[in-house]
Order: structure tokens, then sequence, then C-alpha cells
């Protein structure tokens, strides 16, 4: 699988790697090919069913554990795939985000209505879930 962006532009067989000028010394060489999976080359996605995409398996969902600061796990389910539950850990974690954010925008409406008059101090820390200190701290910016 190629995880860039793009389309790849290297070899794919070990005969394109071999940069000779005689080429019936390539007869001598196994031509080994690259199994490679590009998206960006793929037009109809349509095609790939569960079963393709057992390439991604635990290595590749903790890698975007670390680099999506997730916390995706693939779990064994009747009749499902690798890669269906590895699609349904990042429909989880787009879902996981809309919370934060919707979250971290009910704060900051909350701080902006104590700032403006609008709400006690008391009022808001109560609405966020926090204690009045913890909301005084985010009010002040200490």
């Amino acid at each position: 699988m190629y995880w860039n962006y793009g389309t790849w532009d290297g070899a794919r067989s070990l005969h394109e790697m071999f940069d000779v000028q005689d080429k019936t010394i390539l007869d001598y060489v196994s031509d080994y090919k690259l199994n490679l999976i590009v998206p960006e080359e793929i037009k109809d996605f349509d095609k790939f069913k569960t079963e393709r995409w057992s390439v991604l398996g635990n290595e590749e969902v903790n890698l975007l554990n670390i680099c999506l600061k997730a916390n995706l796990k693939i779990t064994s389910g009747s009749g499902e795939g690798v890669g269906n539950k590895v699609c349904k850990g990042i429909i989880e974690l787009q879902e996981m985000s809309r919370a934060e954010g919707k979250a971290e925008g009910q704060l900051l409406t909350l701080l902006a209505l104590v700032r403006d008059g609008l709400l006690s101090r008391s009022v808001g820390a109560q609405r966020a879930g926090m204690t009045e200190k913890a909301f005084e701290e985010l009010l002040t910016g200490n």
C-alpha cells in the first residue's frame, strides 16, 4: 500500500531497478514484481471488497493512532474484514473529533457569555461541568 499523496514513480519490478546497457543480462535475473496498491491510480473503488484490504492490520491502525492521536481499535466481529473495521474506526475517529469540537465550541460560548456579563461565573462553570477555579483559569488565561 502506497501511503503518500500522488502516484508511485518508482520501479515496479526488479528489472526496472537495474540500469544495464546489455538488456540480455536481465534474462539471468528473476523479475520479481512489486504488488503495490496506489489509491491515486484506482479509478473504481467499488471493485474493492473487504478481503482486499487485509493489508490494513494492527500496525497500520497503531500508526493512525500515533499520527492522529486517535484511539482506534480492531475488534473481531462476525463477517467483518480488517479493512471494514479500520473504516469503522476512522468513522469513529471522525465522530470523536466532532464531539470534541462541539464541546470546545460550547465551552467557548460559555466563556464569552460570562465575559459579556450575560452569565455568572458559577453558572458558566456548572454548565461546563468544571470547578469554578478551573473555569476561572480558562477565563483569565492563567
